[in-house]
């Protein structure tokens, strides 16, 4: 059998294209610390479920401003549309589900 290259001592050998991923900032999943599905935490210290996480996804759709799919997950997609509608409501564009965004978007948070 044939070895596979040469490595140094200790270190794997890579998939194809990981470490470019790792140079752009991505991450392997087994080396992620926790998914978006398990909320998120707020400037306050307060936790959006998910549950409240899709509820200001809907009313961002509602409202005009496309935070992608439906899901509980506080992607790119949904904190542009957030950024969006903070702008278009005189509130600070942070991008953040915020006690104030929140209440404007009527999700209860927690």
């Amino acid at each position: 059998m044939e070895a596979r290259g040469t490595q140094e001592p200790g270190r794997m050998e890579r998939k194809k294209g990981e470490e470019e991923m790792e140079a752009r900032g991505a991450q392997k999943p087994g080396r992620m610390g926790r998914s978006g599905a398990e909320g998120t935490q707020n400037q306050g210290g307060e936790r959006w479920s998910k549950q409240d996480i899709t509820k200001a996804q809907e009313a961002l759709m509602k409202k005009g401003h496309n935070p992608g799919s439906i899901d509980g997950i506080m992607g790119p997609q949904t904190r542009k549309a957030i950024r969006a509608f903070q702008g278009a409501n005189g509130l600070e564009q942070s991008g953040r589900l915020d006690p104030e965004t929140a209440d404007k978007l009527a999700v209860s948070g927690k």
